[in-house]
Formats: structure tokens, C-alpha cells, sequence
């Protein structure tokens, strides 16, 4: 899921996006805080794959006998809630971007 938004925010897609939001005669430097928005939103989401390898190595380790039950289960209830979140963010960006293709210009 995360190399699939990735995709969605790299290269061509966030060029043609740039191009669908910017106002013609509007010079390209006025897109740079959009553009830190969505580098921010991939670092974001690079971190949610951080923790659910986390997660997953404590699950491992759980069953290796390394790690102690409680461990195990704080790092999938970690991942649990940056789940949540990371969905509830990516619905409501996903929400005003069409918000944003409605309006009127």
C-alpha cells in the first residue's frame, strides 16, 4: 500500500498536479510549499513502512523467544494506530483534492 501512494506522489503525478492547481501566469517558485506538503507526505508514509517492519520483527523475535509478549503486542498496537492514521489523513487529503477539482475557477 505504501509503495502504491508513493507512486501516486511521485514524478509525473505531482508535476501534473502542480500544473492543474497553478493559476496561469502564476511563477513556478509559489508551488514549492505544495511540493514540501506532499515530500513531507512520502517521508510521512516511510515511516509508517518503518513501523510496520518494526512490528514485524517484534512478532518474530516473539516467536523466537527474544522479545517478552508485552513488547510484541505494544509494537503491532503501535502500528495499529499509525495505520489508522495515516488512513484517516490520506482520506480526507484525498477528500479536499476533490473539493479542490470542484471549484469553480
Amino acid at each position: 500500500m505504501v509503495q502504491a501512494i508513493q507512486k501516486i506522489f511521485s514524478g509525473s503525478a505531482v508535476e501534473e498536479l502542480d500544473a492543474k492547481l497553478s493559476p496561469a501566469g502564476l511563477p513556478k517558485a509559489d508551488l514549492i510549499p505544495f511540493q514540501k506538503f506532499l515530500e513531507h507526505a512520502v517521508e510521512s508514509l516511510n515511516q509508517v513502512s518503518a513501523t510496520e517492519q518494526a512490528a514485524n520483527d517484534a512478532t518474530q523475535k516473539y516467536v523466537q523467544g527474544k522479545v517478552s509478549l508485552e513488547d510484541a503486542v505494544f509494537a503491532m498496537n503501535e502500528l495499529t494506530t499509525t495505520m489508522q492514521l495515516a488512513n484517516q489523513v490520506l482520506t480526507n487529503a484525498v477528500a479536499a483534492f476533490r473539493e479542490l477539482e470542484q471549484m469553480q475557477v
